[in-house]
């Protein structure tokens, strides 16, 4: 992998370079880009650059900005330093250590309490549509969703922008949503009509990046439905686990 330091917008001999070179992976300096927030965010997805943001020289301010903004675009950014420190976010309104997997972590502890205090009403929005993804699980089987009906036993939300399309890069984040499931819920769940049953995912469904390896969670339930693995099976591999 080649990495070039440089500055967003990228300057079109680069952009070019992007296209012609697909081991190359771009590193942002943030704190000098032109374009911040949103705007970086739209940018990098609608170029699909490879790339990093590097926050070492950014003011808290702009920190919180991008942040809060990847967790509200309705673009998609594969791009580790967001959905890493955004997942760090949201386990630690949680009240889940996530300090494990994040290996540099963009805010100081302080920062980090800062972050949640001034972005409660939108973190509340992730907590409750991640553990509404439940309701998802229970629908993705049509066998057992005409059977029992999930999709009209919980109340429905039929809001496309309730919650930012990246929530899809973090379900690939190794025992993330093994960390949300284990938390007791502690409020309703939703059927999410949008985001569960429509391609607005960069033309995929919710489905397409839901079911990955790294989703331990719904991995096993789709596991126990296929027949390819018994109750007594998982309970052996919890007391494997700890």
């Amino acid at each position: 992998m080649n990495y070039i330091e440089t500055t967003a917008p990228l300057t079109m001999d680069l952009v070019k370079e992007q296209f012609e070179d697909k081991e190359i992976k771009f590193i942002i300096n943030y704190e000098k880009s032109e374009l911040k927030g949103k705007n970086l965010l739209v940018y990098a997805s609608n170029l699909e650059l490879n790339c990093e943001i590097d926050f070492h020289q950014s003011s808290y301010e702009e920190k919180e900005e991008l942040i809060r903004e990847f967790l509200s675009v309705n673009c998609i950014n594969n791009i580790d330093s967001l959905r890493l420190n955004a997942a760090h976010v949201i386990s630690k309104y949680f009240d889940i250590d996530f300090s494990p997997e994040l290996l540099n972590s963009v805010f100081s502890d302080e920062e980090l309490t800062s972050f949640i205090n001034n972005n409660k009403d939108l973190l509340e929005k992730w907590k409750i549509f991640l553990t509404s993804t439940m309701v998802f699980n229970l629908t993705s089987s049509n066998a057992v969703n005409e059977e029992y009906h999930f999709n009209e036993i919980f109340n429905t939300i039929d809001d496309p922008s309730y919650i930012g399309r990246n929530v899809v890069t973090l379900f690939s984040i190794p025992t993330f949503m093994e960390k949300i499931y284990s938390k007791p819920i502690d409020g309703d769940l939703y059927y999410f009509k949008q985001q569960f049953e429509e391609c607005m995912y960069k033309g995929e469904s919710l489905f397409y990046y839901f079911c990955t390896e790294e989703n331990t969670p719904f991995i096993f339930y789709n596991m126990l439905l296929s027949g390819d693995m018994k109750l007594e099976d998982l309970e052996k591999l919890k007391k494997m686990q700890g």
